[in-house]
């Protein structure tokens, strides 16, 4: 070291110093040149510096047995006030410290050696030049470069909590342990495929503001049980209006039309009579609508909800004949709610629902609610003054016997979505009344149940019909049975209602017909390369939209996930195998789900992924070895492997390989072994 001093200051000494312009010498004073001690290797003793300065202290006892060091600082990089790259080494540590000539009180700790007893978390010949890591006691964030399966991942202790980002894989975040917390100012999630939220306990959404959902196909929002809207006032609105079990709510506003039957006191020869006179109620739902719900702004219609006669559609009546009663012009929502959702605790009223109006008759449900632009033709008003003709008309009515005489579907069976229609003919009924058929599923009944479809229709040539379609709830599965209906007809003039035969609508059951893997030319395989695409293929029957692949290994694990659509009845999408570096000892297995909308997943069967080792070794100096054996090493697990080698095409290779990095070893008749890796030999 003192000879390596005296040369350098010799060189100082020589040379011109730019600063002190051209020619000039540097001053040198030798007796101010720190002179260096050889680098002393230490132990770390102490980590907890009283000053908090990063120091720590070593022992050295290969220069003086039993000395311990003062504090001395670590050297590190792009170090400054509360910056740089920090690591606290633990006890007993190696590391490699320098002191100042004759004063081991002033020195510095150059960095931290491995040991046989502090070994690095990766040798040199599982990673090789294709990964970089930072390994702590308990955390590891490792940098993979290997081309194909780039990645970074980062992970804690035993592996239980991991986030990786990957090329092939995406970014995945998981916890074994506890949960995920997301904290900042704004935050956006998308996805160009699905995104898939699951949970077996709460899932909860909540917001100190507005909470926006805008999709633009459907929103299906599906429960085994109860789901409950709650807020201080709820707004929907739909273009074509917001149904309840495929049915249009019902709104403040809404038309509502029936007939009432007053009784007329009217004169007559022993000086009054009294007569019954049906009369149009042509109104509209107007109070005790929800206030908390609307719908475009108006209150949602519930059962009680009350219907006002338009005042200016009322019969005036002469002088001479007054009302037994006096009409109260209004009427109330009575039957045909949907009993499974309410509004305010009340079941909602929909378009169809009945409502009983003021009359003198006792009749209920004798009015309906309206969809916009509906209309139905009313009876006759039979004028009051002629009493005598009436009274004739009356006792003609009496002789007849108004009845059904057939009430049925046009078929016994039908398939889901195929309109198909229902029909009943009536005898003694006059053309224009209004008769009201209902679908109901078999074993329901208006007693009892809300009607799936209502029609309010009027006789027109002793019949009424009308048309209806069923569609299934398209978020679940179908039911193993297919669903069987009837109708049911009524008119206000009888005091019966007949049911029709039954109607049985055979549902469209969407099935994955098949998954299997194939190859690039579209054969089925069970078997994959590393690094090269292949396809995961399944045919459908019935299903309408796209269908999800998932990907998992042998421990199910998912690996991979990507949606596509159907054409032609089939779907297919491609994934490709990138080996990462990890030590296999087999080759590895993987399978695939598919899952569409309303069908039961099915899995494929499994394909093995090997590896291809070929290598052209004509020209690579190697001609003198054609009568030799070569074999194949995998250099991550060990294993050695007989080379498949062709003498005259001066090719090795070897197929179905466990996947990992090969290399070739040469044993020549003089026991020379030269070993060649693949990057060597490849050309």
């Amino acid at each position: 070291m003192l000879e390596v001093a005296r040369k350098l200051t010799k060189l100082l000494e020589s040379e011109p110093d730019p600063r002190e312009g051209a020619g000039g010498r540097r001053e040198f004073n030798q007796t101010k040149l720190l002179m260096r001690c050889p680098p002393t290797v230490g132990v770390v003793t102490d980590n907890r510096d009283p000053d908090c300065l990063g120091r720590i202290r070593i022992s050295y006892d290969t220069v003086v047995p039993g000395s311990v060091s003062p504090w001395l600082p670590v050297i590190g990089q792009g170090r400054g006030t509360g910056k740089g790259m920090w690591t606290l080494p633990e006890i007993g540590t190696q590391c490699l410290a320098v002191f100042t000539a004759a004063d081991r009180s002033r020195g510095y700790v150059l960095g931290f050696i491995y040991d046989r007893e502090h070994r690095p978390p990766e040798s040199g010949t599982e990673k090789r030049c294709d990964s970089t890591l930072l390994q702590t006691r308990s955390h590891r964030i490792e940098v993979i470069d290997k081309e194909g399966s780039e990645e970074i991942r980062i992970e804690s202790a035993e592996g239980r909590m991991r986030v990786s980002i990957g090329k092939s894989g995406g970014i995945k975040v998981e916890n074994e342990l506890g949960g995920i917390n997301i904290k900042c100012r704004n935050f956006k999630c998308e996805g160009e495929g699905e995104i898939h939220l699951a949970t077996k306990k709460t899932f909860a959404l909540t917001t100190d503001d507005t909470l926006k959902i805008s999709p633009k196909g459907n929103v299906n929002i599906t429960s085994d049980k109860e789901v409950n809207l709650k807020g201080k006032n709820i707004k929907m609105s739909g273009t074509k209006g917001v149904t309840a079990e495929g049915r249009q709510i019902a709104v403040q506003d809404d038309k509502v039309m029936g007939f009432d039957t007053h009784i007329m006191v009217v004169p007559s020869g022993s000086g009054t009579t009294t007569v019954p006179l049906p009369h149009p109620f042509i109104g509209k739902i107007s109070d005790k609508v929800s206030e908390d719900v609307k719908i475009g702004n108006k209150g949602a219609a519930v059962k009680g909800s009350k219907a006002k006669h338009d005042d200016s559609m009322h019969m005036q009546l002469p002088g001479t004949i007054k009302f037994q009663n006096n009409p109260k012009k209004e009427g109330e929502v009575t039957g045909g709610t949907v009993s499974k959702v309410k509004v305010d605790g009340k079941e909602v009223a929909v378009i169809g629902s009945q409502v009983t109006t003021c009359n003198d008759m006792g009749m209920q449900n004798n009015s309906v609610i309206m969809a916009a632009g509906m209309s139905i033709p009313m009876p006759a008003i039979v004028n009051p003054l002629n009493t005598e003709e009436w009274k004739r008309g009356q006792e003609e009515k009496d002789k007849k016997e108004p009845k059904f005489t057939g009430v049925k579907w046009a078929k016994t069976s039908c398939r889901e979505g195929e309109e198909i229609e229902l029909s009943a003919g009536v005898k003694d009924i006059a053309d224009g009344n209004m008769v009201t058929l209902q679908v109901f599923r078999e074993g329901q009944s208006p007693e009892d149940s809300a009607a799936i479809a209502k029609f309010p229709l009027t006789v027109k040539g002793g019949t009424v019909s009308a048309k209806w379609l069923y569609r299934a709830d398209q978020s679940v599965m179908p039911p193993e049975q297919n669903p069987k209906f009837i109708f049911t007809a009524h008119c206000a003039w009888c005091n019966f209602e007949k049911s029709s035969n039954t109607l049985e609508v055979e549902l469209i059951r969407p099935e994955i017909t098949k998954a299997e893997w194939r190859d690039k030319d579209g054969n089925p395989t069970s078997k994959g390369l590393v690094d090269e695409p292949i396809k995961l293929f399944a045919e459908t029957k019935d299903m309408d939209g796209g269908v999800t692949f998932r990907v998992y290994d042998e421990s199910k694990r998912e690996v991979f996930s990507k949606g596509a659509d159907i054409a032609d009845g089939k779907a297919e999408a491609e994934w490709t195998y990138h080996w990462n570096g990890e030590k296999l000892d087999h080759k590895p297995k993987f399978t695939f789900e598919v899952t569409g909308q309303r069908c039961k997943m099915v899995e494929s069967g499994e394909v093995e992924i090997g590896q291809v080792f070929e290598i052209n070794i004509e020209d690579k100096m190697l001609n003198k070895f054609d009568n030799e054996k070569f074999k194949l090493i995998n250099v991550t697990s060990g294993e050695e492997i007989e080379a498949n080698f062709d003498p005259e095409k001066k090719l090795i290779k070897n197929e179905d390989l466990v996947p990992g990095e090969y290399k070739v070893e040469i044993d020549n008749s003089d026991d020379i072994d030269l070993t060649y890796g693949q990057d060597n030999l490849i050309g």
